[in-house]
């Protein structure tokens, strides 16, 4: 039976230290040397075809481009206890993947971004959510309004 507890202790012990350390470290601001940036942060990257979300793996490391082309439309959702405001990262229900903010239950609003012949939607946050939206809206994408 300790043997069985062991192993349980063992298993969980990485994602433990992956988590713990992903919360302690704020990810630094990525410098940014192209000029055709539209907005960017610790969390979100917008250029003038695309956006790159910060922290889209394993923590705050990873990265995702997602066209503009490949957006269906952009919801922004106010958070509430079950509608993913404790979610650091990942995903509760296999729909929707939220990217790596451990600073989200603090927050009030999330962007979803739904894609083409996706099933996944993707919810991502900014520390300036009025220019991210407007900045959405000026690109013409579908369903950008406020919570």
């Amino acid at each position: 039976m300790q043997w069985i507890a062991i192993g349980i202790a063992l298993s969980v012990l990485p994602i433990v230290v992956i988590v713990v350390l992903s919360t302690c470290f704020d990810p630094p601001k990525r410098e940014i040397s192209a000029v055709d940036f539209l907005y960017h942060d610790q969390f979100v990257e917008i250029y003038q075809e695309n956006m790159v979300l910060n922290g889209y793996w394993l923590g705050p490391w990873g990265r995702k481009t997602i066209p503009f082309d490949n957006i269906d439309k952009i919801e922004l959702v106010r958070l509430d206890a079950y509608g993913g405001r404790y979610r650091i990262q990942g995903t509760g229900d296999f729909t929707n993947w939220f990217t790596h903010d451990h600073k989200l239950p603090w927050k009030d609003t999330i962007f979803i971004v739904h894609r083409k012949q996706s099933r996944w939607r993707i919810g991502f946050s900014a520390e300036d959510v009025e220019k991210v939206a407007a900045i959405f809206a000026s690109r013409g994408i579908k369903g950008v309004t406020g919570p």
